[in-house]
């Protein structure tokens, strides 16, 4: 099975309702690149015959707002909290995208995830592939998500 746009939105969308607890509202796929606009990037690559690079751009307080709900509330995360929480979303983001589309552990590994945060920040993912882009919006604002195929 391939990788679109829907694959990337399917997983999304799972990793931030069940494990996030943030109900999507609603969702628009794009092809743009990059943006410079997150307060907080989340990466990990894909690595095998199906892999790419997958990258998640927020604000810090959705970041915030995404980790208060993976652990079910309380007192405002710290930073390195926060960091490990969305790390793990997007760990998770990848791991349901290889099961969504059946992929054997040659097809596509995990990297471990690489998470930053500051204002302001721009990220560039070097390929020559249109990323596969969904733009996810919560009660929180909205959460991008792009996947370029390798």
């Amino acid at each position: 099975m391939e990788i679109t746009h829907t694959t990337v939105e399917q997983a999304t969308r799972e990793v931030l309702e069940t494990s996030a607890h943030a109900p999507v509202l609603q969702v628009r796929h794009t092809s743009r690149a990059d943006h410079d606009f997150a307060e907080l990037i989340a990466t990990l690559s894909l690595m095998g015959t199906r892999g790419g690079t997958l990258v998640v751009y927020c604000g810090w307080q959705q970041a915030v707002e995404l980790a208060n709900g993976m652990l079910g509330g309380g007192p405002e995360p710290d930073r390195e909290t926060v960091h490990d929480a969305v790390g793990e979303m997007v760990n998770q983001i990848g791991g349901s995208i290889k099961r969504n589309v059946g992929a054997s552990g040659s097809e596509i590994m995990l990297s471990p995830p690489v998470v930053i945060s500051g204002s302001p920040l721009r990220h560039c993912v070097r390929s020559s592939a249109e990323p596969l882009s969904v733009e996810l919006e919560t009660a929180t604002g909205a959460l991008w998500v792009g996947l370029w195929p390798s």
